[in-house]
């Protein structure tokens, strides 16, 4: 496999291998369906800037959506990737909701 610096993703106690796509969170790996890593790598390679839902599911999914529509669809994989991630998903403090503007990852 030739050498890529892009191969690695880092931010906080996030570390993404976009090769073999695969997750660890404090060092420990992610078990991740294939939405939820891309879920994530959308919301890591995005940050600091927050991702509205459409822009969220065509980027980790791959196809356009209404908004109500993207909303409801990755409200689901959010709620998943917190509870897997976060120490409380009541309380997130790494995929947090910006009212109006969509979904931030804050791990740095």
């Amino acid at each position: 496999m030739p050498h890529n610096e892009n191969r690695f993703l880092h931010s906080g106690p996030v570390t993404i291998d976009r090769y073999h796509r695969t997750a660890l969170f404090k060092g420990r790996p992610l078990r991740l369906t294939t939405a939820e890593f891309d879920v994530l790598l959308c919301l890591v390679q995005s940050s600091p800037e927050p991702l509205e839902a459409r822009a969220l599911v065509q980027c980790a999914l791959g196809y356009e959506e209404t908004p109500m529509e993207a909303r409801r669809i990755i409200k689901w994989h959010i709620h998943r990737l917190r509870r897997k991630i976060e120490p409380d998903p009541a309380n997130p403090v790494y995929i947090k909701t910006i009212r109006s503007r969509g979904y931030l990852w804050s791990g740095e």
